[in-house]
């Protein structure tokens, strides 16, 4: 039935309303202007009311859409809508009110209160309430005095504006309610901080876990919580696990626990990130043809070999561009300190094409381009004559000619003479001097680059004005030559495990040209536009591939599952996610559950990890995902495991000080079930030629102690624990030894564990080799502080341990870590003599800013050497009284033990020693080289 609604006399001749209707379904509004609009009754959304003023009656009313006013109405219009509304409107009303109520108490009090929730209603109830309030009589006049009375008391309760006192009510009825599963789902009882992780169900929901923390037991119990309590269908809760081993774990320990305490329910879903995209392709139809590389990386290494070798042999530019790819240029001036140089040398090897280790980058340049025309040389020759420019430093140029008496140096100078920030540039030019004066002396011909030729990239175009010059040959190599050299040396192989890793990056972080383009050059890499242009045709070639053969890669499984939701090829089913390992996720994989949050039925997400274990940036685990939370994910409930059952509070403190020096990490306040009275992290003293027998000194000392504990041995590379293991193959209790990578340990856990190879250097730890660049820049942004990812990897490697932590490393070449873990603010039980102050005191080089004396044996006996290596040409005598090393300076080298201080007296000229002499005057000291026929020295000094 239809019925007219009458407007007062000022509304027939000036309103924009032509006329009203009100049927039991809508109100229509008729205007002048021949439109019309439709009110739809189930779209009202609270009480409608009149207000009343001189020009008549106006009708006000809440719909979903927004407030929506209609003046004009005559009294007798006004009592007709009323008396329209009783028979239609107030009746869907007073239903829709009740939904309301139910709603509240099923969001706010019957679960735990969900942000999505509280915007509801907010949104929704608040309006009501308000008009409730304003219009108490009309409200009173329609409904029930039940539904009044129910609320009313609602109306105390909102808005919500701390949502917090909801959620601390539901968790406190929670941890009563349940109290006996939680008591008994783990073979221990669940301390509070887990199960308030297992109750909180926001829409999103942070869990942090330390270490040992339990986060397993946390996962375990909350998707079974979830599908008991909650009863949820297990179908429609998903658990997602980092790799294959950990969802295999995580089922067992589900099965087991369901078991052990009596649970007859399904299991929900638990599976990895790629098998879940593999299930939406299935599902969506979509091709799964899975491509060989992605199970067998010596396959993938063979395509892209033959590939390269193709794509460099095309053409003498592609095959020069590749070489000249394959190092990261740097200018020396650049650096700000001695320290920074020297650990810049130290930590990144520049080998030639003919294998030899040169100091650095612009020597590079020079030795292959020798090399690549075929211009035999010697790198670093002994001089004709044994002479010193430099005090405690025999001569030796560059490179000598070979078949020749042409020496070449290159002077790291600029054209106005100036140096390298931490060098004397008056003294460095003097030295120059002197060079060319003792060329002159010996009749040998030097022959001088500078740094400022490479500089204006004039340095080739030099060396072969040079060569000219001294009518050397000139017979650049052939690209099959090349190739050939290539192959027999490790060059070749080195970068196609280089550009794999590039290759890796790019598809796990989906980057376009435009985007390499801009990572290479925010990470200051040179040469940026020859390597977009090798890394797009690296990245098209493998797509070609697999598209060619209509397969896919583990990549392609995220990305395309990721297409295919978004595009609606795969409705989400799932009410609950559950995301272990949160603190590795990558951005490929964060699309991918979003989208899954997005296109499904509004679902829970609950995510566990721990920030300080981040450590699987290389395979694109991106931190900030995790440590900025709310800024990618929004608003969420945040729980943090901060109880540790594994290690004690000496291995607590002593790990979590470290890793907390990260200020872009959350902090935690670890607290732990076992406690200790002394330091159980060891510091032990060995070198690498016997650290071997020092792992089996103390895998023998814990072993007499302890018969029956495990033992796990930690390293950063394959090398050192394959070295360990035929060391301890013997050992009668080798079953209880386990041989981890440090990568490898995570989750892992021993009574006692050995950390080795914590030493400086290219292959040290944390490792500090530049020779990546290009894939580091590549890979997601890493935080800002110093050696963060290894950092946090040592932290993994000292949390293994339940009792002790025995932690081995070189004294006289200590890591940065141990170096930091020496200072006073750490509680280390330092087991060796030669960490302390006065014996390194002894041992510390005065030519380089962190180098340490250590003794080596070569063919011609023991000697000296910098651990800085190639940064420091240091090489101190051997003190013949207390075998200390022994510092020449002008005309004596005296000893560094301040206990001996022997002194020898050397010859300023060419270093050997000084011998005392008779002669007719008296006597003097004259050189020992006097009696060497082919380099005689007839130094002589008088005695004062």
């Amino acid at each position: 039935m239809i019925k007219k609604i009458e407007l007062n006399f000022i509304g027939r001749f000036i309103g924009k309303i032509k006329s009203l209707t009100l049927s039991n379904s809508a109100i229509t509004i008729y205007y002048r202007n021949s439109k019309h609009e439709n009110i739809d009754l189930s779209d009202i959304v609270n009480l409608p009311i009149f207000k009343g003023s001189f020009l008549g009656h106006t009708l006000i009313v809440g719909t979903n859409l927004g407030v929506k006013q209609i003046g004009f109405i005559s009294t007798k219009g006004k009592e007709d809508v009323k008396n329209q509304f009783k028979a239609s409107l107030y009746r869907r009303l007073s239903v829709n009110i009740k939904k309301q109520i139910e709603y509240f108490h099923y969001s706010a009090i019957n679960q735990f209160l969900r942000d999505s929730a509280v915007e509801r209603i907010n949104a929704q109830l608040t309006p009501l309430i308000l008009n409730y309030k304003q219009n108490k009589q009309h409200w009173n006049e329609v409904f029930s005095d039940k539904l009044l009375l129910k609320f009313k008391s609602l109306s105390d309760k909102l808005p919500i504006n701390n949502p917090e006192i909801f959620r601390l009510e539901y968790e406190k009825m929670r941890l009563d309610i349940h109290r006996d599963f939680f008591d008994g789902i783990e073979s221990n009882p669940l301390t509070k901080d887990q199960r308030l992780g297992v109750i909180r169900n926001n829409d999103k929901n942070l869990i942090l876990a330390a270490a040992g923390t339990g986060k397993t037991s946390v996962m375990v119990a909350k998707a079974l919580s979830l599908i008991v309590h909650d009863q949820v269908p297990a179908e429609k809760v998903l658990v997602l696990a980092y790799n294959n081993a950990a969802a295999k774990e995580l089922k067992e320990r589900l099965e087991e626990r369901k078991k052990q305490y009596g649970l007859d329910c399904s299991s929900p879903n638990i599976m990895t990130f790629h098998a879940l995209g593999l299930s939406v392709l299935k599902e969506a139809k979509v091709s799964t043809r899975l491509s060989v590389f992605a199970e067998d990386p010596i396959q993938l290494e063979i395509w892209f070999s033959k590939w390269l070798v193709e794509y460099i042999s095309k053409s003498s530019r592609a095959m020069r561009n590749f070489i000249d790819l394959s190092y990261q240029p740097n200018n020396p001036f650049e650096f700000q300190s001695e320290k920074e140089y020297e650990n810049h040398i130290r930590d990144n090897e520049y080998r030639t094409l003919k294998g030899e280790l040169v100091k650095g980058y612009q020597e590079l340049i020079i030795a292959n381009w020798l090399f690549l025309n075929s211009i035999e040389y010697e790198y670093e020759p002994k001089y004709v004559t044994k002479r010193r420019i430099e005090v405690g430093f025999d001569y030796r140029p560059d490179f000598l000619i070979s078949g020749t008496s042409i020496y070449l140096e290159h002077f790291g100078i600029s054209r106005d003479g100036s140096t390298r920030t931490d060098i004397d540039a008056k003294d460095y030019n003097e030295k120059i001097q002197s060079k060319r004066n003792l060329h002159k002396e010996c009749e040998t011909t030097l022959i001088e680059t500078f740094h400022y030729d490479w500089v204006e990239e004039n340095l080739e175009n030099r060396l072969t004005e040079l060569m000219a010059g001294h009518n050397i040959e000139i017979k650049p190599k052939s690209s099959e030559e090349i190739l050939e050299v290539l192959k027999e040396s490790d060059f070749l192989v080195t970068n196609i495990k280089r550009y794999i890793k590039c290759l890796q990056a790019i598809r796990v972080e989906q980057l376009n040209d435009y985007q390499i383009k801009q990572r290479l050059k925010d990470a200051k890499i040179k040469q940026v536009d020859k390597y977009v242009e090798l890394l797009t045709d690296v990245s098209d070639a493998y797509v070609y591939e697999l598209k060619s053969k209509g397969e896919i890669d583990f990549d392609d499984m995220i990305i395309r599952a990721f297409d295919t939701v978004n595009t609606g090829g795969f409705t989400p089913k799932w009410a609950d996610i559950l995301v272990d390992e949160f603190q590795d996720i990558s951005a490929a994989r964060m699309n991918l559950l979003n989208e899954l949050i997005n296109k499904g039925p509004n679902p829970r997400l609950t995510v566990v990890g721990d920030d300080w274990q981040s450590i699987y940036r290389f395979s694109g685990g991106k931190l900030e995902l995790i440590t900025q939370f709310e800024k990618f994910s929004g608003k969420h409930s945040l729980t943090t495991l901060q109880k540790t059952f594994r290690y004690n509070n000496s291995i607590a403190k002593t790990a979590g000080q470290f890793v907390m020096q990260n200020p872009e990490q959350y902090t935690k306040h670890i607290e732990t079930n076992d406690r200790v009275d002394k330091a159980q992290v060891y510091l032990l003293d060995s070198d690498k030629n016997n650290l071997d027998n020092r792992i089996k000194q103390v895998v023998t000392t814990i072993l007499q102690n302890d018969p029956d504990g495990s033992i796990a041995i930690l390293a950063r590379y394959r090398y050192l624990l394959a070295n360990a293991k035929a060391e301890l193959k013997n050992i009668s209790s080798s079953r209880n030894i386990k041989y981890w990578t440090l990568h490898g340990s995570k989750g892992l856990e021993a009574d006692y564990c050995i950390v080795v190879g914590l030493s400086r250097g290219k292959l040290g730890f944390p490792n500090e080799n530049k020779e990546e660049a290009v894939v580091e820049a590549l890979l997601p942004l890493v935080d800002g502080y110093k050696h963060s990812e290894e950092r946090r990897l040592f932290y993994v490697a000292i949390t293994r341990t339940k009792k002790k932590s025995y932690l081995i490393a070189d004294s006289m070449a200590p890591s940065e870590f141990v170096e930091e873990l020496l200072t006073p603010s750490y509680e280390l039980h330092i087991g060796s003599t030669k960490f302390e102050a006065f014996y390194r005191e002894i041992f510390k080089c005065p030519s380089c800013d962190g180098g340490y004396f250590k003794l080596h044996t070569g063919k011609h006996g023991d000697f000296y050497k910098c651990t800085s290596g190639l940064a420091c040409n240091a090489k101190p005598r051997i003190c013949t009284s207390c075998s200390s090393p022994s510092i020449d300076n002008h005309n004596g080298s005296v000893c560094q033990n301040s206990s001996c201080r022997e002194t020898l007296k050397i010859c300023f000229k060419c270093g050997r020693p000084m011998r005392l002499r008779e002669g007719r005057y008296g006597k003097f000291w004259g050189c020992s080289g006097y009696g060497i026929k082919n380099d005689q020295c007839k130094n002589t000094e008088h005695i004062k």
